[in-house]
């Protein structure tokens, strides 16, 4: 298990890096599902915190949420996936 958490974190800048690329590019449905993803993920491995923020970027995408309440959602999942960290000694 510690490989397939420790391989998810490794996976977040990437996943970041596609959900910014999407917003950027005004492909809302490669977010909804790059965010549709990460929340599922995040909650499979016990990031639930993540797993909260992708979900509410899923929902803002969803509701057709104006750019700038899409850019804060996006921006608040980036700070919580920046402390994500795997230490399998404290598990």
């Amino acid at each position: 298990m510690d490989e397939l958490v420790a391989g998810f974190v490794e996976r977040l800048p990437a996943t970041i890096e596609g959900l910014r690329t999407a917003l950027e590019q005004g492909d809302l449905e490669g977010l909804r599902r790059l965010a549709h993803q990460l929340k599922g993920a995040a909650g499979g491995y016990g990031f639930m915190p993540v797993s909260r923020d992708a979900a509410a970027l899923e929902t803002a995408v969803r509701s057709e949420a104006a750019p700038g309440e899409l850019t804060t959602a996006l921006e608040r999942l980036v700070h919580t996936c920046s402390r994500v960290r795997h230490d399998p000694e404290q598990e």
